[in-house]
């Protein structure tokens, strides 16, 4: 199986790839995002293979974009042959623009304005 850590305990100092993440808290303002996107594609691929592959679910697998709207984290996940759920039409727009298609997204939720549910 892949490994799907990306995180490493060298002599005591945890690094992520060859980043040191006490010399980046240093070197940057903080507070900063530091997204390791190969940690994400595994976990993603790890769970569709877990879910969709290997136990043979008739299933589609759904990220909370309100969890994250990074557009790097997203396209990685498009990538990975993620779906997105979405809660707003500011969502919606941020879904399609990180290259989801409308087919991709699930809109839920309660108490949307015409113009939301219109676009949707």
């Amino acid at each position: 199986m892949k490994e799907t850590s990306a995180f490493q305990n060298r002599d005591g100092r945890i690094t992520i790839n060859d980043l040191d993440l006490d010399r980046a808290v240093k070197q940057f303002e903080t507070p900063f995002y530091l997204y390791n996107l190969d940690h994400v594609r595994a976990r993603a691929e790890l769970l569709n293979a877990s879910l969709v592959e290997d136990a043979k679910l008739p299933a589609s697998i759904h990220f909370a974009l309100k969890a994250n709207a990074n557009p790097g984290v997203l396209r990685t996940l498009k990538s990975c042959g993620m779906q997105v759920d979405v809660v707003s039409g500011g969502e919606v727009e941020c879904a399609l623009a990180s290259g989801f298609q409308a087919s991709d997204v699930i809109f839920s939720g309660v108490a949307k304005s015409a113009k939301e549910l219109a676009r949707a």
